[in-house]
């Protein structure tokens, strides 16, 4: 099932061109119905997802000096969407299990709850994808993470795999297919890489045909039950969408809805009514669910609550529908019978975050995943019609590690007002025992990437990981996050490097005033844009932190905006929230760690992905050669066959446990 539209950000995934959720995370709210087809990455994602991590061998110490190895941490196991096979007993997912190197397709048996390898590309796979038929299946693969994505189908009996779509240095990502299995329709940028543009594909045949015009670049699109029509979202940046009606005989485009500053995106067409659903924020600070007639373009809304974001979806094959809702790092998931005709009662639990949730076909059984921030939880099974007091059964056992579940790490909200008197949250993670012991540790601050994502109260493996090596670890959701409406979102417009910077600088004051936390040694680590606030604060605040760990960072913004995909989504938001190189010249160089690099008075060390085309090689290269010209001790690793999302065990070992060690040296 569709879900809440995946953004332009520097981390995570943006649809069709992220390619899905990196491998361990499940960042988000985006709930499917996977009878016909899994889209990977849910809500609050982005930055630094690809932790296929968590475990423990013994208590971590209250200095920070216990040992967690990685070889035991990797084996709390995180695989992406289950795949429930036709017989109900088994499913297809991607993971990669502690003896791979990288994420791979294995068979889950839900008796045993035993994996075993179904096929192994050669390196990682994502976005695995069914037809209606349950017949044929598709995964996509790029080459070291360059997310330039062919789509290729595996052989009968899973003997192998054929790429069936893709092009050189082109991305391609599949949307839906004919009731037949007969016709892809596909995402691709092969013949404009500024546009995207919606095909349809035989893979028998080999034949394309172009259906959406040629100017217009389409980020997602949703077709109804009988392949006539399609309604394309287009985007100009994260908070103007565009919804255009085509035509899939005549390829006539008819502009439905569009508006200044504000979003719409296609959902679902009504299966039994002529009109569209969109998720948008049209008069509003959040986003809701509305309906819209084909015929005309005004706005019904349908289902929209204040001081919370809904989204809407709808799986024509289950007939089944979703509504998820997300506030303050926490998210819900409801389930109705046909367009929200009547909700069905689910046995889960009120407070956990339920993911990936999926249908058994031609049965009444489905399948989803369980978590909570202190529990990386499972995939249980239940009957969509027995009601919410029936027994779950559990199909997955993925803590393997002889960890003791207690000693995991648990959220807490943390508020304060920052340096203009703005409310931000923020969410501290640390294991209850902390609390209580009268010892005080050392502290991680992490900016989290995105810019438009936000921490959460779910699993986060990379935290867990840094709290059982003794770190409490805080998540400022400063100004510019998302989940506190649209007004809190575009705050930081303009203003990269500014008042986020102060709101992560405030909140670190704010965190040492915990009585478990020792204010003396609080360091700062982040990803992508995470990297660039953990730059950014270290050379505003040289002396407010006690080391730093930055990931495929940025810390130039005039090479930043010359590396972003030239499509309009990615030139349109960042002009808006960056600026301009040539009239805002003054103001990127004032925000650009690399033009203050002489201020970088803290241990400092750099990880950056060979193959990253978000956060570029070059630009890091000239940055860390800046820091060796004036002096300035820094460690840079650069990690071979890894784009912006880490995949491969080697490169989650080296930043995970890396930065643990380099953090310890500096305590």
């Amino acid at each position: 099932m569709d879900g809440p539209r995946p953004r332009v950000r520097l981390g995570g995934g943006r649809g069709r061109r992220g390619g899905g959720e990196q491998q361990g995370e499940q960042e988000a709210h985006r709930h499917q119905i996977a009878g016909r087809h899994a889209v990977v990455n849910p809500y609050i994602l982005c930055a630094m997802r690809a932790l296929l991590l968590a475990g423990l061998l013994a208590a971590p110490a209250a200095a920070g000096t216990g040992t967690v190895p990685f070889s035991e941490f990797e084996k709390v196991l995180a695989p992406g969407p289950l795949w429930p096979l036709d017989s109900g007993d088994a499913s297809l997912t991607i993971v990669r299990l502690p003896k791979d190197k990288y994420p791979k397709l294995y068979r889950l048996d839900h008796e045993s709850q035993e994996f075993s390898p179904v096929f192994d590309a050669g390196g990682p796979i994502r976005g695995l994808w069914r037809d209606d038929l349950g017949e044929s299946w598709y995964f996509l693969e790029d080459e070291g993470g360059d997310e330039n994505y062919r789509i290729l189908k595996l052989n009968e009996g899973f003997r192998g795999a054929t790429e069936v779509y893709g092009h050189k240095d082109r991305r391609a990502s599949i949307v839906d297919a004919s009731q037949d299995g007969k016709r892809l329709y596909v995402l691709s940028n092969h013949e404009d890489k500024a546009v995207f543009r919606l095909y349809r594909f035989e893979p028998a045949t080999g034949k394309e045909e172009a259906l959406s015009p040629p100017g217009l670049s389409v980020d997602a699109a949703v077709l109804d039950s009988y392949e006539k029509r399609a309604a394309l979202t287009s985007a100009l940046g994260n908070n103007e969408t565009r919804v255009t009606l085509l035509d899939l005989k005549t390829k006539e485009a008819t502009p439905l809805l569009a508006k200044a500053d504000t979003v719409y995106e296609a959902a679902f067409f009504h299966p039994e009514r002529a009109e569209l659903w969109v998720t948008s924020d049209d008069g509003r600070d959040r986003v809701g669910c509305a309906s819209v007639s084909l015929s005309s373009p005004t706005l019904v809304w349908t289902r929209a609550e204040d001081g919370k974001d809904v989204w809407c979806a709808y799986d024509r094959r289950a007939d089944l529908s979703t509504l998820t809702s997300a506030y303050d790092g926490r998210r819900t998931l409801r389930v109705f019978e046909g367009a929200f005709d009547r909700e069905v009662p689910l046995p889960l639990p009120e407070k956990a975050f339920v993911s990936n949730l999926a249908w058994v076909r031609g049965t009444t059984r489905a399948v989803a995943r369980v978590s909570a921030y202190d529990n990386p939880g499972d995939y249980f099974e239940f009957d969509l019609w027995e009601g919410a007091d029936q027994p779950l059964l559990k199909v997955t056992k993925l803590n393997v590690s002889s960890i003791d579940p207690a000693l995991f790490g648990k959220s807490e909200d943390l508020r304060f007002k920052s340096f203009d008197g703005l409310d931000i949250h923020g969410i501290v993670y640390a294991p209850e025992a902390w609390k209580k012991d009268g010892a005080k540790r050392p502290a991680i601050v992490w900016p989290h990437g995105g810019p438009d994502f936000a921490e959460s109260h779910d699993w986060r493996a990379i935290f867990q990981f840094w709290n059982l090596n003794g770190f409490v670890v805080f998540a400022p959701n400063f100004r510019g996050s998302l989940g506190y409406g649209k007004k809190f979102e575009t705050l930081n417009d303009r203003d990269w490097g500014g008042g986020h910077i102060e709101d992560v600088v405030w909140g670190k004051r704010e965190l040492a005033k915990l009585p478990y936390v020792d204010p003396e040694r609080v360091f700062i680590a982040g990803g992508s844009f995470g990297g660039y606030s953990t730059l950014s604060a270290v050379t505003k605040h040289p002396a407010e932190f006690r080391a730093a760990a930055a990931f495929v960072a940025l810390a130039n913004l005039f090479t930043f905006l010359k590396s972003i995909p030239p499509d309009p989504a990615w030139q349109n938001e960042f002009a808006r929230e960056v600026g301009d190189p040539v009239k805002d010249e003054a103001l990127l160089k004032e925000r650009s760690p690399f033009f203050h690099a002489d201020q970088v008075k803290v241990p400092l060390k750099v990880w950056q992905a060979e193959n990253d085309v978000r956060t570029v090689k070059a630009e890091m290269d000239a940055f860390t050669g800046k820091l060796r010209e004036l002096g300035i001790p820094v460690e840079y690793v650069v990690l071979p066959d890894e784009g912006h999302s880490f995949q491969r065990k080697e490169s989650l070992e080296q930043v995970l446990q890396g930065t643990v060690d380099f953090f310890r040296k500096n305590l």
